[in-house]
C-alpha cells in the first residue's frame, strides 16, 4: 500500500466513524467523561497519566524479578497504579491514596454524607 493509499484509507476511515459518531470514549463512565478540563481527575489528564505509566512500566518490565527490593516495589507500585487508572476510567472509582502523571499529589479524602449512628452497638 503506498502513501497515498494509506492517507485516503486512513482519511475515509475517519470519515465513516464521524458519521457513525464513534468517539472512542466506549468504555469510560458518562460521570469521568462529563467532568471539565480543569478537574484535578478529568478525563484526558487521567489517559495522558495512563499512557505515561503503560510506556514506564514497559520500560521497567526487567525490574519485576530484580533482587533490589526498591526495583521490584518500583515495579509494582507502577504496575499497580496502571490498574487503577484503568478502572478509574472504567468505573469512576479512584483506588489509590496518589494521583497524577507520576503519583506526585496525595489524595484527600472528603465525607460528604455523614453516617448515622444509632448509639447502641
Amino acid at each position: 500500500m503506498s502513501e497515498e493509499q494509506r492517507a485516503a484509507a486512513i482519511e475515509r476511515l475517519a470519515k465513516a466513524r464521524a458519521a457513525k459518531g464513534i468517539t472512542g470514549t466506549k468504555n469510560v463512565h458518562p460521570d469521568v467523561l462529563s467532568l471539565p478540563e480543569d478537574h484535578p481527575l478529568s478525563y484526558n489528564k487521567v489517559k495522558e497519566w495512563l499512557e505515561y505509566n503503560k510506556d514506564h512500566l514497559k520500560s521497567i518490565k526487567h525490574q519485576a524479578n530484580s533482587k533490589d527490593s526498591k526495583e521490584r516495589q518500583e515495579f509494582q507500585t507502577t504496575q499497580n497504579y496502571v490498574k487503577n487508572l484503568g478502572t478509574y476510567i472504567r468505573d469512576n472509582v479512584w483506588c489509590d491514596h496518589r494521583y497524577g502523571k507520576t503519583m506526585e499529589h496525595k489524595m484527600e479524602w472528603v465525607t460528604v454524607i455523614p453516617s448515622k449512628t444509632t448509639g447502641a452497638i
